[in-house]
């Protein structure tokens, strides 16, 4: 895809000025917080140290406060964290948009790796085997894309606790699914990825077999064939119906028809008017106009959250602390 087509540069430039922001305003809401956490553990020990060296005893008093004095120094040591690791860390990724192929084995997620990268194809399984067994990241017009292994397989447990950690820090998620039955673990974990509160679109691979040998009129024909809209609608359908049983709502999220086969095949074919063919028949330009307009809806809020949760959340517990401690004194008032 060429980069000026969609404006893929100007939107990333958006989302990088957008994180930064989300970087200022988290370092902000940290820094105070952490001030005002030295405050009341200043006071705290102030308190405590008063009780204890008066010669009036009061042993659940100076509980209480050194209750609060423990908590308020684990709170203290989070903040410290938040500013010293976490945000550092966060802001040495202002400049890449991240996005995580997710989906079941053999579903197309390393060919859809090969096309983007304009691989050689190596990585691209054969039968039924895993093939991405480690967490994979490649470079793509300024975006950083993540191959994780396939989830949902049997005895793959520890390949979905390495899919869910990476997509934990994704700007976007890629959720590949193919033109045949759903299936419930498919569901479940399309679940699990939503509940992450991330962007993303959900790619359906249409699976009709095509080679560089085949004819290619009859090929592009059993593709359009299997591209009939009111079948992949309906499939479509039927995975959405899954919503229902975790109390969510997917129809919200964008579906992209493509076949992955054709547009690997385009990049290896030599004769240009058959690669073109190859490549519009892969639905492959929709989807990149897709990744990028969902970029541009949703990836400047989403980059300022990554950093305002990152300081909001240990702040939350931070105010609750504060609250209770508030609560204390009025009582020994």
């Amino acid at each position: 895809m060429a980069q000026n087509e969609y404006n893929l540069g100007k939107v990333l430039e958006q989302c990088r000025q957008s994180a930064a922001k989300g970087c200022e305003l988290a370092g902000q809401q940290a820094a105070f917080f952490l001030d005002t956490l030295h405050e009341a553990r200043n006071k705290v020990q102030s308190a405590l140290d008063d009780f204890r060296n008066s010669p009036v005893w009061a042993s659940d008093v100076t509980q209480t406060l050194g209750h609060h004095l423990s908590e308020l120094n684990s709170l203290l040591s989070t903040m410290s964290d938040v500013t010293g690791t976490e945000l550092p860390g966060l802001e040495k990724r202002l400049a890449t948009f991240s996005i995580t192929l997710f989906g079941r084995t053999m579903a197309g997620k390393s060919t859809l790796m090969e096309i983007l990268t304009h691989g050689d194809g190596k990585s691209i399984g054969r039968g039924s085997q895993r093939t991405t067994r480690d967490v994979r990241r490649y470079q793509w017009n300024g975006l950083e894309i993540t191959d994780v292994p396939g989830v949902c397989a049997f005895g793959g447990q520890r390949d979905e606790a390495l899919a869910f950690d990476a997509a934990k820090s994704a700007d976007l998620i890629l959720f590949l699914l193919t033109d045949d039955a759903p299936q419930a673990a498919e569901a479940e974990c399309f679940s699990r990825v939503l509940s992450l509160g991330k962007p993303v679109i959900c790619i359906m691979n249409v699976k009709a077999a095509v080679s560089g040998e085949d004819d290619l009129e009859l090929a592009l024909w059993d593709i359009e064939d299997r591209f009939d809209r009111s079948r992949l609608d309906a499939i479509r359908e039927e995975f959405l119906a899954y919503a229902a049983k975790y109390g969510q709502d997917w129809g919200g999220v964008p579906f992209v028809y493509v076949h992955l086969q054709s547009a690997f095949l385009a990049e290896r074919t030599a004769d240009r008017k058959s690669a073109l063919a190859l490549f519009d028949a892969s639905n492959m330009k929709e989807l990149k106009r897709q990744v990028v307009r969902e970029i541009k809806e949703k990836g400047g809020f989403f980059r300022i959250r990554t950093f305002t949760d990152a300081a909001a959340v240990p702040a939350l517990k931070a105010e609750e602390q504060l609250l209770r401690q508030y609560d204390a004194e009025c009582r020994l008032e």
